[in-house]
């Protein structure tokens, strides 16, 4: 379906992108401006270069992972213009409008929305160029895009809520057990994680969802939202939070109540200091998903487009496991190459 003439890449720049993967580690991130609406980096390569458009959904540290990946997998081969739409709706169309303007020759998308997102994955086909959609697969007609890595978030959820009633059954008892939510931002991601999280946990008849509020992937957001929910539900058991960062935020407001060693805390990640909140104690599972093998994989698979090879699997979904205390040491490497 693309039809655009791209240009062909040399052995020599795969090689490249491979060695500059090798390299590729989890510093600071230097394309976050801290500003709203969008930042641009660029990956500086020569006007031969192939250029490919990247649409980051966030500034958190997974999506500062997702694009450090990224460019490891591109190395030198291609030209990368970032921007970032800061969970944005309308910044997230516009920039799919800017960077569609510039004409690349492939565009990779961590969509803030699934509406927004198909906004831009309609207008890259109406402009022939490639889609690659990164974490989240939300395009269900596969000839609309060239190719996703993506996590299937809801089996993680699914994974997470199935851990969750398997503690419920284990621990016997016909008492309702209460379970508190804290979402991230509606729209795309997390909704699939919270709708698999619930899903399972139906096979414990006692645990009942009582609580559910968006902290909006930000830790202080997520600590507000931890305060309402331990005061509309004082005897709360467990919690689900979508992602580490507000994870610590609802603990930080768990410890001022006086509940963190009530109400127990399931989150999802697989960051160092997610690990050893799983390993002190604070937390009690998370999961080991990997953003920056998200990005490098996807970037791999924009080389493979531009130079004309058909990937065998079009989709690649990333495993990802429920971890606790007895498995914390063999999770995968987070914003690294393993």
């Amino acid at each position: 379906m693309f039809g655009r003439s791209l240009r062909r890449l040399t052995a020599l720049t795969l090689a490249a992108a491979a060695t500059a993967a090798l390299g590729a580690g989890c510093g600071s991130s230097s394309d976050d401006d801290g500003g709203s609406g969008t930042s641009a980096a660029s990956g500086g390569g020569g006007g031969d270069k192939p250029v490919v458009g990247f649409i980051n959904g966030s500034s958190v540290e997974f999506n500062m992972c997702v694009s450090r990946g990224l460019k490891a997998g591109l190395g030198d081969a291609a030209e990368l213009n970032e921007v970032n739409s800061r969970d944005d709706v309308g910044a997230e169309v516009s920039n799919g409008e800017d960077l569609l303007a510039r004409k690349p020759d492939a565009l990779v998308l961590q969509t803030v929305n699934v509406q927004s997102g198909a906004q831009i994955v309609d207008k890259a086909n109406g402009d022939d160029v490639p889609v690659f959609l990164s974490s989240v697969d939300f395009v269900r007609d596969p000839s609309k895009v060239a190719g996703a890595v993506v996590f299937d978030n809801g089996a993680t959820g699914a994974k997470i809520g199935g851990f969750l009633a398997e503690q419920v059954r284990a621990a016997g008892g016909s008492g309702e057990v209460k379970v508190g939510i804290v979402a991230g931002a509606p729209g795309a991601a997390s909704d699939f994680l919270v709708r698999g999280f619930k899903g399972a946990l139906a096979a414990a008849p006692n645990a009942k969802v009582v609580f559910e509020q968006p902290g909006m992937w930000n830790r202080g957001k997520a600590a507000s939202v931890a305060e309402n929910m331990i005061q509309a539900q004082p005897d709360l058991d467990y919690v689900l939070v979508s992602n580490e960062d507000m994870a610590f935020g609802v603990l930080k407001s768990l410890q001022a109540a006086g509940k963190d060693g009530q109400v127990k805390i399931l989150t999802n990640g697989g960051t160092e200091l997610g690990l050893r909140a799983v390993e002190d104690g604070e937390f009690l599972s998370t999961t080991d998903a990997s953003p920056f093998q998200i990005g490098f994989r996807t970037g791999r698979a924009v080389l493979d487009q531009l130079d004309g090879r058909s990937a065998a699997e079009p989709v690649q979904t990333l495993p990802v496991q429920v971890i606790t205390r007895d498995n914390a040491a063999g999770a995968a490497a987070y914003c690294a190459a393993s």
